[in-house]
């Protein structure tokens, strides 16, 4: 599992993907975040669509913000993948909102569907 972009300031390309993805609140931004990595389990699980993995961003304060409803440019693609086998590549594509003064600071927290933060997978942001 390896991030493998971070957009600090993906508002006007959120925007652009889906009429219907909400428009940040004043003061604030969306940043967007995308994964991958390889299945490496003995067995198939299901990828609910693209969201087999929930993903938090801790910003350098403590502060933790969940990742939104937002469509996002690789959604078509990651949604139509239901199920991984082993060995196939997986992506995920998460949004944030968060204050506009957050740029390439704290952590992107990856846990198990409903999983606690404070037990998964932290990956520095910068």
């Amino acid at each position: 599992m390896r991030i493998t972009t971070v957009d600090w300031d993906a508002t006007e390309e959120i925007r652009e993907t889906n009429s219907l993805n909400d428009e940040p609140a004043e003061g604030m931004k969306n940043i967007m975040v995308t994964f991958e990595g390889v299945h490496r389990g003995e067995k198939p699980f299901a990828t609910y669509g693209g969201h087999w993995v929930d993903v938090t961003y801790v910003a350098a304060d403590g502060t933790e913000y969940k990742n939104g409803a937002q469509v996002t440019p690789l959604y078509d693609e990651i949604s139509q993948k239901e199920t991984a086998v082993p060995t196939d590549e997986i992506l995920s594509q998460q949004a944030f909102v968060v204050p506009e003064e957050i740029q390439g600071e704290g952590h992107f927290v990856l846990t198990l569907r409903a999983g606690d933060v404070q037990e998964g997978i932290w990956l520095r942001a910068s």
